[in-house]
C-alpha cells in the first residue's frame, strides 16, 4: 500500500482539479462505514447513530457506499435517508483510488470502520476514527481512535481530534 501511496500525485494543484471533478465543499470530513457482518438492521441502526453525531457538528460529509459484505444494504439504505434530511452530505457509489486518497488527504478526519483509515490515513497523518469491531486486533497507529457506536462516545472521539468543535 504504501508503495502505491508514494507513487500518486498529492500536490494542492492536483487537488483544486478533483475538488472542481467531485463538486467538493472546502471543509468536509469523510464517512466510510463497512458492514460488521451483522444483519442489514444492526448495520443500518449503527449508520444512523454516527450519521445523527455527525449532523449535530454540521459538517460537510463526503460519505462513500460500503464494500457489499453481508449487511452492506443497511448501511445504504441508512445514507439515502439521511441525504433527505440533511443537505450538506454528498454521496459517492465509488471513487477513484487516486482521487480518494487525495480527497481524504484533504479532509479534516476520517470516520468508518475502513482499514483506509488505519493504513491510509497513518500515511497521510490524518486522524481517524474507527467504529465497531470491524478493525478488532488490528494494530492500530496512534492517528487512530477506536469508539464503539454509541452517540456519547463518538462525540468525544471527535472532539479530541477537532478541540474547538
Amino acid at each position: 500500500h504504501i508503495d502505491s501511496l508514494k507513487k500518486l500525485n498529492l500536490s494542492k494543484k492536483n487537488f483544486e482539479k478533483i475538488k472542481i471533478k467531485y463538486q467538493l465543499p472546502n471543509e468536509y470530513i469523510i464517512y466510510l462505514l463497512h458492514p460488521e457482518g451483522k444483519s442489514r438492521i444492526e448495520n443500518f441502526k449503527n449508520s444512523n447513530i454516527t450519521l445523527s453525531v455527525l449532523k449535530s457538528f454540521k459538517k460537510n460529509i463526503i460519505a462513500i457506499y460500503p464494500c457489499t459484505d453481508f449487511g452492506y444494504v443497511g448501511i445504504i439504505n441508512s445514507l439515502k435517508i439521511f441525504k433527505k434530511n440533511y443537505k450538506n452530505v454528498k454521496i459517492f457509489k465509488n471513487i477513484v483510488y487516486s482521487d480518494f486518497i487525495n480527497i481524504l488527504k484533504n479532509s479534516e478526519f476520517l470516520i468508518g470502520n475502513s482499514s483506509s483509515g488505519i493504513i491510509e490515513s497513518a500515511y497521510l497523518n490524518l486522524p481517524a476514527i474507527n467504529l465497531g469491531d470491524r478493525q478488532k486486533n488490528r494494530l492500530k497507529p496512534s492517528n487512530v481512535f477506536d469508539s464503539r457506536f454509541n452517540s456519547n462516545e463518538i462525540k468525544r472521539t471527535i472532539k479530541i481530534i477537532i478541540p474547538h468543535l
